[in-house]
């Protein structure tokens, strides 16, 4: 299904491109008209895109093999950064000829049909943005949303083209050549965002906020017993491919194959629903055990003081061979906390224990997608804090 939503609104993306490039191309050729030439040729390099787009869903739907376990996806990726090649020599080649009209201007004809096919040209954009952006919030689409970004970009473009063919017809103030050569920069510097984009994409980049904010609204808001959740990440392999691991808390009480049922169901609707391949780490609370939840107040307070934004959670308590409490749990600390690892472990440990001396923490701070181990750790052999 989401193949299919993403095919049509692309094939009505691609018709309307077409159709905006050969009227402009048209009127550019019989007005003389460079801004108007090279504002086509911007249309020409956006139904390309959308081309590129749409064989790269048609290749992401081709299955895995033994040399592309996670599939085709990454193709688009980079076909994008050929078309931004495209997109580089064709800025170049109008800002050159731009230079020269602006050196050397020469007449240029407007008439009715010039105004008719700019201000259809912009109200066509504005209903290809809405469309873009409507399916492309609705299925989660990374190049539809992108699309829809180009589509405003391209309103404001053409919009600059209708300011100067008003300024040229009723003032006589010929400004093709400087709205040509802003033209022919804003083709150039699309196309180098295309290609750092791509290509920070290729190397591997953090989820975006929108995706990660998406992943925990639905995992939260998918089941009542699921208390809480943390160590997202997310993995992307291109449009359809995105594979997601995730800690989830649930209440010490539940019976395992419960926990199991509420887990496998979330990860099933998942990749029913959105063609997110999610992974599901479960781990207990003990929200009704008042020791439990003091300790864990008492550990969070401590943490922030040493780093303000420090999240303390996946709080598991036991004792060691020899019989000492331990406490296990992990602390999220965000890239702007300038604490090292080493003085957090130790501010942790010199706070902690005027409150019980006799408590071992074994720590593991979470920067992002690395994690840090205090150095020492317990026995091997333990048992559950209960447990005598």
């Amino acid at each position: 299904r989401r193949k299919t939503l993403s095919t049509r609104v692309i094939l009505v993306g691609l018709s309307i491109n077409v159709l905006l490039a050969i009227f402009k191309l048209i009127v550019g050729r019989l007005s003389g008209s460079l801004a108007i030439s090279a504002d086509a040729w911007n249309n020409v390099s956006d139904a390309a895109s959308s081309l590129v787009s749409l064989i790269s869903i048609i290749l992401s739907a081709k299955p895995a093999d033994k040399k592309h376990p996670f599939g085709h996806a990454r193709f688009e990726y980079i076909a994008s950064m050929v078309i931004a090649v495209a997109m580089l020599m064709v800025a170049f080649q109008f800002g050159r000829t731009s230079i020269e009209r602006i050196i050397s201007p020469i007449d240029l004809t407007t008439d009715t049909w010039t105004f008719v096919v700019l201000v259809a040209s912009i109200l066509l954009k504005i209903l290809q943005y809405y469309i873009y952006k409507k399916w492309g919030r609705k299925i989660q689409s990374p190049i539809l949303l992108a699309s829809s970004k180009d589509s405003i970009s391209d309103v404001f473009i053409t919009s600059g083209v209708v300011v100067s063919a008003i300024l040229y017809a009723v003032f006589g103030i010929n400004l093709d050549g400087p709205v040509g050569l802003l033209i022919s920069v804003a083709i150039g510097w699309s196309a180098i965002e295309i290609i750092i984009n791509a290509a920070t994409l290729l190397i591997g980049s953090r989820p975006s906020k929108e995706l990660t904010l998406f992943l925990q609204e639905k995992i939260l808001n998918s089941d009542p017993r699921i208390l809480n959740m943390h160590d997202l990440i997310v993995h992307d392999y291109g449009p359809g491919r995105v594979f997601a691991t995730a800690h989830v808390e649930l209440d010490s009480q539940e019976r395992f194959p419960e926990v199991h049922l509420i887990t496998d169901r979330i990860e099933r609707k998942m990749k029913r629903d959105y063609g997110i391949n999610l992974l599901l780490h479960a781990e207990p609370a003990y929200p009704h055990d008042e020791t439990y939840t003091a300790l864990l107040s008492r550990l969070d307070k401590a943490a922030k003081e040493i780093a303000p934004n420090a999240v303390v959670h996946s709080l598991f308590l036991f004792k060691s061979q020899d019989g000492k409490p331990i406490a296990a749990f992990d602390v999220d600390i965000d890239d702007k906390t300038t604490v090292d690892n080493e003085t957090f472990f130790s501010q942790m440990q010199q706070k902690m224990v005027i409150c019980d001396p006799d408590l071992y923490l074994w720590i593991t701070i979470d920067r992002e997608y690395t994690s840090h181990l205090t150095e020492e750790s317990p026995s091997s052999l333990f048992t559950l804090k209960d447990d005598e």
